[in-house]
């Protein structure tokens, strides 16, 4: 009996502030009161109030909009343990043409060493977006 998927994931994405506002505004609507276009009784309400200071009265409670989101989850991981992650990586050249490739770590998952051909053509995954110098960049924008 085959289950429907109920959602999915984004990986790398949103990268910043700016990409979350617009992923929630999308999913849900919601856009933070600040950012929204003001109305005519709102214009219309601050010119009366340079006139008239109204009476204080008790606010209303807020209420919470449901997000579009249901969990987001983020890895801290330094930057150190980023790059020893990218450069350990290694893969089997005579495996890219299959379908089903396998993917080794030096350090964290190392080849079987009694299969003496495969170690031998293992070679680095070079992905200029896993590159040491594009990882610093990217840890960095991504703290801004």
């Amino acid at each position: 009996m085959a289950t429907e998927a109920m959602g999915w994931v984004l990986v790398d994405f949103p990268c910043n502030y700016a990409q979350a506002k617009l992923l929630e505004e999308a999913m849900s609507g919601f856009k933070p009161t600040a950012e929204l276009d003001p109305i005519t009784r709102d214009t219309e309400m601050e010119d009366a109030f340079l006139l008239v200071q109204p009476t204080a009265k008790e606010e209303p409670p807020k209420l919470l909009i449901k997000s579009g989101l249901d969990a987001v989850i983020w890895f801290k991981c330094p930057l150190k343990e980023c790059q020893r992650r990218a450069d350990g990586r290694r893969l089997d050249v005579e495996e890219l043409s299959k379908s089903a490739q396998t993917f080794y770590h030096v350090d964290d998952e190392a080849p079987p060493m009694d299969c003496a051909p495969l170690c031998e053509r293992l070679e680095p995954i070079d992905e200029d977006r896993n590159h040491t110098s594009a990882l610093v960049d990217r840890v960095v924008s991504f703290d801004q």
